[in-house]
């Protein structure tokens, strides 16, 4: 049989990021209509109140509207924080986890209103100011209006532990991410306790929203059990070689350790795109972490032609894990998920691109380089990449022929380093270095505002890009795409 060529890098990719704004527009469509559906039942199942309100119905009524657009909400969250593959396909995993810590903050904010003004009214039917207890007795007498507080209050502990955990760093990974796995029993029971004691879910069209998100909860549950089935032999790699990079940066050679990872998603990768790692076999490694699949990207290739290349991540020591996986011998086994992430993925739009990174933030970047080398397609590119001094910097010497091959001109920012070391350095065909760190002053010299620009790095270095392309070029961060440190 005659094998179909495969579309270029460019083609897909441009393909690729067509699809992705029809199916965000999709998705977000989808959660205006069920926070419209939410309101608009809130409306219709108390038209009288609205006729003659009295501060007892005003506080029950507004306590009403936090519960019926919380639990939109609370859904949101279960889709977002369970990788769920139909929403990371148009989203990218790492842009639906920053927006799961947003709404997450709102959500409880939304809970709590609910709270407070449906025991204010209560308290003023009994006759009084305002009963605190109303806000965390616990009776089994009233075993409903117990199990809405239970799950509040479940929920709050979760998210301050997350907050303790991711923010403040105080909280080692596994103490503050197991607890969510409750969020699987808390949007039922909270569903039960809004079924149960509400005095209004159980009328039209509020009851049909509660069942249609009772469904979309199952849907969700049942996509997040199917993928624990299914990836584990998916997700078995091999660490096959490590090298050194730089003082704190190595290069993980990584290929499939059964046949079924062989026919992962991960050998379609695209360019940019990141995957989650695990050393299940070592005590303390057996948390995910994110690394960014540095090597060519076959992308549109063949899958035949895609099996035969391993995968590389380039990592920086930064933390517990880091430094032991530095250490890992050639043949431990890897537990890797993925690909996931959009960062990269609507280059081709742009008739000229602007990479800025900072420190090991370039790995997408020579992701893509050596895509377009691989693949023969290129963009005039400027790579902007800072570091804290020469021995930071690594692949120089392939960066150098990249140039050579490619419209590429890379420079280097080095802040610690002096003007004379600048002076000092080999003069090389589209690399460039200088003294000094990626500002306003670098920006408005070897960038001209015209190109796409793409940014990765740590959130304070990419706080200050971002200023320095608008005061340079009026480029508004928004036009910037950005791929976030976090985890």
């Amino acid at each position: 049989m005659k094998q179909t060529a495969a579309p270029s890098l460019a083609a897909a990719m441009l393909e690729e990021a067509r699809r992705r704004p029809r199916a965000r527009r999709v998705w977000a469509a989808t959660g205006i209509l069920l926070l419209v559906w939410a309101n608009l039942g809130w409306v219709l199942t108390r038209p009288e109140h609205f006729v003659a309100p009295t501060l007892i119905t005003v506080t029950g009524d507004l306590g009403n509207w936090f519960a019926f657009n919380g639990i939109v909400f609370f859904l949101a969250l279960c889709w977002l924080g369970s990788r769920n593959p139909w929403l990371e396909r148009s989203f990218g995993l790492d842009e639906m986890l920053l927006f799961h810590r947003r709404l997450a903050m709102v959500t409880v904010v939304f809970f709590a209103g609910h709270a407070v003004f449906r025991s204010w009214s209560i308290s003023m039917q009994m006759g009084m100011v305002y009963d605190l207890s109303l806000l965390y007795r616990l009776r089994l007498s009233e075993w409903p209006l117990t199990l809405g507080r239970v799950v509040y209050f479940a929920m709050l502990g979760c998210a301050v532990l997350a907050y303790v955990g991711q923010a403040m760093q105080k909280l080692a990974f596994r103490h503050w991410k197991r607890p969510h796995l409750l969020y699987y029993v808390l949007f039922p029971a909270g569903m039960l306790h809004a079924m149960l004691w509400g005095n209004d879910m159980g009328k039209h069209p509020l009851v049909d929203l509660w069942w249609t998100l009772m469904v979309l909860f199952a849907v969700d549950c049942a996509l997040r059990l199917q993928y624990v089935r299914r990836q584990r032999p998916i997700l078995r790699w091999r660490l096959d070689a490590m090298y050194r990079e730089a003082d704190h940066t190595v290069t993980a050679v990584l290929t499939p350790a059964t046949s079924a990872a062989r026919k992962s998603a991960l050998i379609r990768r695209w360019p940019g795109q990141f995957a989650v790692l695990r050393v299940p076999d070592l005590a303390g490694m057996n948390e995910p972490h994110p690394f960014t699949l540095s090597g060519a990207a076959p992308g549109a290739a063949h899958a035949a032609a895609a099996r035969a290349l391993p995968i590389q991540c380039t990592i920086k020591e930064a933390g517990d894990f880091t430094r032991s996986f530095l250490r890992l011998a050639p043949g431990t086994s890897l537990l890797v998920e993925g690909p996931y992430g959009k960062f990269l993925h609507d280059v081709w739009s742009h008739r000229a691109l602007a990479l800025l990174a900072g420190g090991v933030g370039v790995t997408p970047f020579l992701s893509l380089l050596r895509s377009m080398d691989a693949a023969g397609q290129h963009l005039p590119t400027v790579l902007l990449w800072s570091n804290k001094s020469r021995t930071d910097v690594f692949a120089v010497g392939e960066l150098v022929a990249l140039c050579r091959r490619l419209p590429l001109t890379v420079v280097h920012c080095l802040s610690r380093e002096t003007e004379d070391f600048v002076a000092q350095s080999p003069a090389q065909q589209g690399m460039h270095w200088q003294s000094g760190r990626l500002d306003t002053a670098a920006v408005t010299r070897w960038l001209t505002g015209e190109e796409g620009c793409y940014a990765c790095g740590p959130e304070p270095w990419l706080a200050g890009v971002l200023r320095s392309l608008q005061q340079a070029h009026g480029i508004h961060p928004r036009q910037v795409r950005r791929e976030h440190f976090f985890w």
